[in-house]
């Protein structure tokens, strides 16, 4: 298995990611590399989506050539969605463990110690092998090779892509360096955490309907096109085998693209 590859699996009932083979220190939860069974199986996919397009567009499997780039498109926005997965159960789960330090150091708890008493309650939560548990685990180690606390954050805040996650590590290392309240700091990061998390889930639910109107939509062209072939063979003949019509379909299909990707940009909201 390459370096980065992903695997993903079930524990608990709940979704978790892990990378294998890598310590946490190495873990970029940016991208996202299929492993060889994965990406087989999303090339013969993809494979047969471009096939039948291009017959309903080309009368040619001779389009997929066309369509080539389409298809590396549609590869890696597979691969982003399960980076995106992933780093919406971290940010989840950091939560989580922040909260469990929080509790820790207004019970006294030093900073490190805290980190370290909150493995328990992550395990707990979302089990052994999820992607934090990990992370905590790799923290731990660290600091036992005298590795600072703060470079562990920066480091996984970095790697994550999470921005929740690398400004709460940029915020910590001044902090610590400088002397400040870190259990306010901490408790303060967990509400704002919160009512991210919760004003995200809202625009979720808002624009879901939204969204499953348009997957419905971009099925509506094909669907079209396929229903005037079967029931009016020779329909679009003129269309098929010359260049002009090749030129026609070309630019059909651009524009059914363009306006796949900016209804897409325009739901993908982040807060």
């Amino acid at each position: 298995m390459n370096k980065g590859e992903f695997t993903a699996g079930l524990l608990k009932g709940k979704n978790f990611f892990i990378q294998k083979n890598l310590k946490p220190r190495e873990l970029d939860y940016r991208k996202y590399r299929f492993s060889l069974r994965e990406a087989v199986i999303r090339v013969i996919a993809i494979m047969g989506i471009l096939s039948v397009v291009s017959f309903l567009f080309y009368r040619s499997l001779w389009g997929m050539v066309l369509l080539a780039p389409v298809g590396i498109y549609i590869y890696r926005s597979m691969a982003e969605t399960e980076a995106d997965k992933i780093r919406k159960t971290l940010a989840m789960q950091f939560k989580d463990c922040i909260k469990s330090i929080a509790r820790s150091m207004k019970a006294g708890y030093s900073v490190e110690n805290a980190f370290r008493e909150s493995l328990k309650d992550v395990n707990l939560v979302h089990g052994e092998g999820s992607v934090m548990s990990k992370e905590i685990e790799g923290i731990i180690k660290a600091l036992g090779n005298n590795v600072t606390l703060e470079e562990e954050l920066l480091s996984l805040g970095e790697r994550s892509g999470v921005n929740d996650i690398r400004e709460f590590g940029e915020i910590f290392k001044i902090a610590k360096r400088g002397g400040g309240n870190l259990t306010g700091i901490i408790s303060d990061t967990v509400m704002l955490m919160d009512k991210k998390l919760e004003t995200d889930e809202e625009i979720r639910v808002i624009i879901s309907s939204k969204k499953m109107e348009g997957q419905i939509m971009e099925f509506v062209p094909f669907a079209i096109i396929a229903y005037i072939s079967f029931t009016s063979p020779g329909f679009f003949e003129s269309l098929y085998h010359n260049i002009l019509g090749v030129i026609i379909m070309s630019i059909c299909l651009g524009v059914y693209f363009g306006a796949v990707i900016l209804s897409k940009r325009i739901t993908d909201i982040e807060v």
